[in-house]
């Protein structure tokens, strides 16, 4: 029996995910990654957190945050604070302020209607985070297929749709673990390929050396046969970083 793939109707908000919008996002987190990775020695691995209105228009939030697990020449600092936790950590400090104290409060009172957006695709300790405290959507660029939580199958994400721009959609059919959960999130992959062009058009226009860099990273890895297989997409950008970091 032929399975039916759906396709999601223009009127859903990511039906076109190469939007200005949605570009620029993705842009901003691989420019800013890798701009404060050259200063902290930690992977350019980055997220965002925010609301947005019936129209698109970010109400809230916005702010950018990277990895802060390693530091200089490889040392450990941290090895709690990925971006996406840090992304939590920050709204949930805004909100309390604003809110007064959260204590007693559903979670989905605080992130309720938020959309976390990653140029990584979020481990399972980020996922499980993401999913228990409400996140509305997870919308991630860069698949890891030996860390990443929907690669791995971790909370058993089912492929209900495409859209025309070739972005994945994912319905959560069971919690990490096995567990039960009280949000289903809305989850969203976009083609990794396309988000590298918007990155590497971007630094050709600001004069940016990344783009040269990362073409001659991806030549020779061809050279050598490292091409494909269950690297994931991030797993190579990290690759690239490292050898980079050696070289400075």
């Amino acid at each position: 029996m032929m399975a039916l793939l759906l396709l999601y109707p223009s009127t859903h908000s990511l039906s076109h995910p190469y939007s200005s919008k949605y570009r620029q996002w993705f842009v901003r987190l691989l420019s800013e990654g890798y701009k404060r990775s050259d200063l902290t020695g930690d992977l350019p691995i980055a997220a965002s957190l925010f609301l947005e209105d019936a129209g698109g228009k970010v109400t809230g939030g916005g702010n950018v945050f990277v990895n802060a697990v390693e530091g200089k020449g490889g040392s450990r600092r941290n090895p709690f604070k990925h971006a996406e936790i840090r992304c939590l950590s920050n709204w949930e400090e805004v909100r309390s302020g604003e809110e007064g104290k959260t204590s007693g409060k559903r979670a989905n009172t605080i992130f309720g209607g938020t959309t976390l957006v990653s140029n990584h695709e979020p481990c399972t300790m980020c996922f499980a985070a993401l999913v228990n405290v409400g996140v509305g959507r997870i919308v991630f660029t860069g698949r890891d297929d030996l860390n990443g939580a929907v690669s791995l199958g971790v909370g058993k994400c089912k492929e209900i749709g495409r859209g025309e721009g070739g972005e994945v959609y994912y319905e959560l059919t069971e919690g990490v673990g096995g567990s039960t959960f009280h949000f289903r999130p809305e989850i969203v992959y976009v083609p990794f390929s396309a988000v590298v062009e918007w990155w590497c058009a971007h630094c050709e226009e600001e004069g940016i050396e990344w783009r040269e860099e990362w073409q001659g990273w991806r030549e020779r890895r061809l050279l050598r046969g490292e091409e494909g297989g269950r690297e994931g997409d991030t797993n190579i950008l990290k690759g690239w970083w490292r050898e980079r970091r050696k070289r400075k």
